[in-house]
């Protein structure tokens, strides 16, 4: 790692901590982090970090993978992308409606399985596999982000301090910014670092097929990794103990409505 991303990095972190500091300082901060004083929307909050780090990386990964590895076109590429979208889009009503039945950890367990299932199919992306090797896991992926992404953010809700729930949305949507350029910059780095590691193995001095493909399977495999602390923390989450919709002197808490 050279000089210039070390002193990036920590200019990077000493402005985090100096962020939280002056954030739990001030009556009414920006971004209220006393919710995390909460055990169980720290966990939850958790495992949403997780699952947009596989989510948006693989979002990133995917498509550089198909057009520079094997050239396919935006248009081709956004084809192959679509069935992540369609399956989220057809899982999430389906998680909402189960989520009032069952509450968030059943979900967020079956969500962070197919996620895991997703990863471990792209680690195993060689050279000469089809682009339905790559259709599968995606669908799979949307499956379950939408299986279990709204029953999260309604744990979220529910699992905040009572004085502290309307400001919960902000916090998620700012953490999700962060996860988003974390993400990608995190799985890129290992990606990268792994391909030149192997064209110095090889000897080869460009890139080819399957030194991509083994770089991005190396990628998704440490993706697998995150995946499955994701699904143990699924397994701490309690249902919080007010219940769903009612804080505990009656008043109507906001909730996440779902379609």
């Amino acid at each position: 790692m050279d000089a210039d991303t070390l002193i990036g990095s920590g200019i990077g972190i000493v402005a985090l901590i100096l962020f939280v500091i002056v954030e739990l300082r001030r009556e009414n901060p920006l971004l209220e982090l006393r919710v995390f004083r909460s055990g169980n929307f720290t966990k939850g909050i958790i495992v949403q970090w997780i699952s947009q780090i596989a989510m948006f990386g693989t979002m990133f990964l995917v498509p550089l993978y198909l057009q520079q590895a094997h050239g396919y076109s935006p248009l081709k590429t956004g084809l192959i992308m679509l069935p992540q979208a369609l399956a989220s889009g057809l899982f999430m009503p389906i998680g909402g409606k189960l989520s009032d039945r069952f509450g968030a950890r059943p979900l967020v367990l079956a969500g962070m399985a197919l996620t895991t299932v997703s990863a471990l199919l792209l680690s195993n992306i060689s050279g000469d596999s089809g682009v339905g090797t790559v259709i599968l896991p995606l669908a799979l992926l949307g499956a379950g982000m939408g299986l279990f992404m709204m029953p999260l953010n309604n744990h979220l809700i529910q699992s905040a301090p009572q004085n502290l729930v309307g400001r919960v949305t902000s916090l998620t949507n700012a953490a999700q910014q962060v996860m988003m350029s974390f993400a990608i910059a995190i799985l890129m780095t290992i990606f990268t670092t792994r391909m030149k590691n192997l064209m110095v193995e090889s000897g080869k001095q460009k890139p080819d097929l399957d030194l991509y493909a083994s770089s991005f399977g190396y990628t998704f495999l440490i993706l697998l990794g995150i995946a499955v602390v994701g699904g143990l923390l699924g397994l701490m989450l309690q249902k919080p103990k007010r219940a769903e919709g009612e804080s505990t002197d009656g008043a109507e808490i906001p909730m996440i409505v779902s379609h």
